[in-house]
This record gives structure tokens, sequence and C-alpha cells, in this order.
């Protein structure tokens, strides 16, 4: 296992994400695509982003990453499979899976959650299942894998997501596990566990956030994100046990990457926030080691 960071984070620290990551000790990372292909929050040397829908771009992008001592690297897609253009999607998906192979990319964070409340799962699970079973069937000899994000309302939930895997049913469709989002949603502290050691043998990549509830709040079911803002917190600082988490993950072989997404920086001084990283670096670096 090795630490990671979302790209987004970086900008905490330096203004430099290279210089960032060389403060922060960390040598893998999550880089988000867009639909042009170029890199989003992740500032290459030469231009103000990589264009990675290039073969030279991808080169550069590549050594960039190897000279920076950057050993594992992960792709994140803010897919639209509800109201989107599908076909545009599956082509969108396809690509970056094609561009993940070139990179040395082994996973990439999908988004099946959906964008309007008034969707209907029966509506949208065939519609994203059916679209999902097209991209891993044009991008099988990539061996990438597909991490869906248990996040928002509908994707959260353990039936929602059983239902998706079990119509892919494909070995390389499984989760990004977001460590903090079963709790955002409301369940219990305790049934968390529970619902992660149920997916554990499915997870493809990771977010690891945390919140500080009341310790009265922390073992009912709360109202889907129920003070969120006020209560997330460092990862070092919150109710969910990822020492437990981890071991979770290593018993069921999960050797990927513990991608850093603290959302509570914002809540402190600017001077305090790269500080805040840097203790979730070396709590979760303790926690593996």
């Amino acid at each position: 296992m090795y630490v990671a960071i979302r790209d987004v984070m970086l900008s905490y620290v330096n203004e430099d994400p290279w210089q960032a990551l060389k403060e922060l000790g960390v040598s893998a990372i999550e880089i988000e695509i867009g639909k042009d292909y170029k890199t989003i929050n992740f500032p290459g040397q030469k231009a103000e982003v990589f264009d990675l829908s290039t073969e030279e771009e991808i080169a550069s992008f590549s050594e960039n990453l190897r000279k920076n001592g950057i050993d594992h690297c992960a792709f994140l897609m803010h897919n639209n499979f509800d109201t989107g253009n599908l076909e545009e999607e599956i082509k969108w998906t396809v690509g970056v899976c094609n561009i993940a192979k070139k990179v040395g990319v082994k996973a990439i964070r999908i988004d099946l959650a959906t964008h309007s409340e008034e969707t209907k799962p029966d509506i949208f699970i065939p519609q994203a299942t059916d679209a999902v079973r097209k991209i891993l069937s044009l991008t099988e000899s990539t061996e990438v894998n597909l991490g869906m994000e248990n996040h928002g309302r509908l994707a959260n939930e353990k039936e929602f997501l059983d239902k998706i895997l079990q119509q892919v049913d494909s070995g390389r469709l499984g989760l990004t596990l977001d460590t903090g989002n079963f709790y955002w949603y409301g369940y219990p502290l305790s049934q968390l566990y529970e619902i992660m050691k149920y997916y554990a043998r499915r997870v493809k990549h990771t977010h690891i956030k945390n919140i500080c509830y009341p310790a009265e709040k922390r073992e009912i079911k709360r109202e889907i994100g129920w003070e969120y803002g006020k209560f997330v917190s460092p990862i070092y600082e919150g109710d969910v046990d990822h020492k437990r988490v981890v071991s979770i993950l290593k018993e069921a072989g999960y050797d990927g990457d513990i991608t850093i997404e603290d959302e509570s920086l914002s809540k402190f001084p600017k001077e305090e926030q790269g500080e805040i990283l840097k203790k979730d670096v070396g709590y979760l670096k303790e926690i593996i080691k």
C-alpha cells in the first residue's frame, strides 16, 4: 500500500505541485482528467496543464511522474451516466482507459452517482450498467480497473452498489472506497466496518476522509449529510478508525493507494493547512507500516 493524495489537495501545501509532493513525502497521486483529456488540477512544467490527447504530452507526463519520484498514479473522472450524452461518456472513458494503459495507471475513479434527484434508480441502473459493460468490453486489453465511488445520495446505498456490481459482473469493476462517505450518508459508525469488510475484495482504489461527530450522534442513523461542513475533520482526528479500515483492506488483499481527500482544510487558517496534510500523511504512513 502507498499513501497517495488527490491533486487538488496539493495547492494547500505549495503552488508547485511537484514541490508539494516532495514536502509531503508522497510518491503516489490521483489526477483528475477532463473531457478534453487535459489534467485539471495538476499543472505541468511546460504549460498550464498536460494535454493527454497527444502522444507527446503522454510521454512528457509520464516522464515528469518518473523524474519526480511518483511511483503510483490513479486517474479521476467526473462522469455523467444520468443526464449526459451516454455515447460521449463511453468514448471519453474508453479514451482515458487507453491513456491510463500508456501511463501505467491501474485504476480510474469513475462516477456512477445520479446528477438529478428526479432520476429513478430503475431507469438509471440499467442505463449505467449497459454503458459500463460497453466500456469494459472496449478496453479489455488495457486491464485498467474502474472504481465507482460511493458518494451522493444513491451511490452510498448498499442495495444500489450491489445491483451495479451484479449487473455489470466484471472483475475489473469495483469500488473507489470513500471511507468518509458512508458515514456522511448516515450509517452508524459501527456499521461502517461491516460495510467496508463486505466490499473489501471489490475495492480498486480509495478516498480517505473523516468526520468527528458528537458522541451521541455516532451510533444512530442520521439524515444524509447531517452537519458535514461543521464536523468534517482531519483524517487523524475523526471517528473513523483508519487503522481498522487499512487492516480490513489488507486482509482482503488490497495493495493499492490510500488516497488522501481531506475536506476539512478550508476550516483552518491558510498557514495551518499544509501542516494538517503533513500530519494526515504521517498518520496514514504509520498505519500502513
